[in-house]
Formats: C-alpha cells, sequence, structure tokens
C-alpha cells in the first residue's frame, strides 16, 4: 500500500501565540486659581486698585481631550498707579499620565519705553523668583533669569524640572508698576494687555 500512495507520513504539530494590547496614554495639564490680592489688601490702606483672577475653559483646538477644560485664567486689574503691586498664585497640574516639560513665554503691547510695568514669576512655596521681565522690577527694560530654575531658549524661559503626573507647581505671579523716576503723565488712562503662556511637551527619554 506504501508504494501504491507514494509514501505516507504521520507528524505533530503545535502552535504557540503572543497576544498582547497596546493603550495610549494622556498629555493634559490644567490651571487653577488659589488666590489673588493686591498691596491695599496686604498694607490695609485704601482700597483703590482691584485686582481679579477667573478660571476659564477654552478649547482652542490643540486640546481634544478634554475640550480645554481649565486652560486660561484672566486677570484683570483695574485702576493701577505707581507702587501698585499685585500677586495671583495659581496651580499648574499635570492631570495626564506622560510627563510634561514645561516652558514659559510672555507676550505683552506695553511698549519697550514704558519700563514701568513689570511681571514675575515666583515659586510659591519657597517665595523664590524665577523670571522676571523688565528687570526685577526695577526699570529698564530687562529680563531677570533664575538659572536655578530654568534658562532661555530664545524667547521662552523654559523650566529644567519636568512636570510628572498628578504633580502640581504652585506659582505666584507679581504684577506691578513702578513709581522711581516718576511715571510720566502719558501712562495715565491707558490700557495694556499681557499673556503669559505656559506651555507642556512631551517629555522625551535621551536615548544612550
Amino acid at each position: 500500500m506504501a508504494v501504491v500512495l507514494g509514501g505516507v507520513y504521520a507528524h505533530w504539530d503545535d502552535a504557540v501565540k503572543i497576544n498582547g494590547s497596546v493603550s495610549t496614554g494622556v498629555f493634559n495639564l490644567q490651571l487653577s486659581v488659589e488666590d489673588c490680592w493686591d498691596i491695599e489688601d496686604q498694607q490695609h490702606i485704601l482700597d483703590v486698585g482691584h485686582v481679579s483672577a477667573e478660571l476659564r475653559d477654552e478649547n482652542d483646538g490643540d486640546d481634544v481631550f478634554d475640550g480645554g477644560i481649565h486652560d486660561k485664567i484672566w486677570v484683570n486689574i483695574t485702576n493701577m498707579y505707581p507702587d501698585y503691586e499685585a500677586w495671583i498664585d495659581i496651580n499648574l497640574e499635570n492631570v495626564g499620565t506622560i510627563p510634561a516639560e514645561i516652558a514659559a513665554g510672555l507676550t505683552s503691547d506695553v511698549g519697550e519705553e514704558d519700563t514701568y510695568y513689570f511681571i514675575e514669576i515666583y515659586e510659591t512655596n519657597t517665595n523664590s523668583m524665577i523670571y522676571s521681565w523688565n528687570g526685577d522690577g526695577l526699570g529698564g527694560g530687562e529680563e531677570y533669569i533664575n538659572t536655578t530654575w530654568g534658562h532661555m531658549e530664545g524667547d521662552r524661559f523654559v523650566f529644567n524640572d519636568m512636570l510628572v503626573p498628578e504633580e502640581v507647581w504652585y506659582i505666584t505671579i507679581h504684577i506691578g508698576m513702578i513709581s522711581e523716576p516718576n511715571p510720566p503723565e502719558e501712562l495715565m488712562d491707558q490700557e495694556y494687555h499681557f499673556e503669559l503662556e505656559i506651555t507642556g511637551t512631551q517629555a522625551v527619554p535621551e536615548m544612550p
């Protein structure tokens, strides 16, 4: 029979499989307002200037995960005058699952000649200045950089540390107008705008 069929052989077989699944992470930063006050609150003097900070949602199209929830804080200061100062305590939180590299950049329509205005960034808990536009509030239109916290890349301040998931950074924004030398009358009855943009970029592991 083997000759007739041309040879038939029995054989065993077996198979192993590797199954798996892949889930993607979430990259998401959020802001919140802790508190805001001004020098009048601090020194219990006449209530002339006013500061407020309002948390807003803004879906600008690049945050489809949560539609821009808690992505903007709108700061409004009215009736500012020489020697007026305001502070806004904010929280920056990584509510995602991926570490973030953080940078901050400031744009404003305050002209370079208007060196009476200043905006500064502090670490709230240690009261350590991180970055200052307009020379530490001393006039001259220069920037102050605390290299312990980060460095400049172009016109943006890049933090040395990453913001890891579930971590919160406590930041104080300090805004004011200096009085020396005496500000010119042309600065009265004016309105200026600024935007402090804090950006997060997915932290990429360094390859050996």
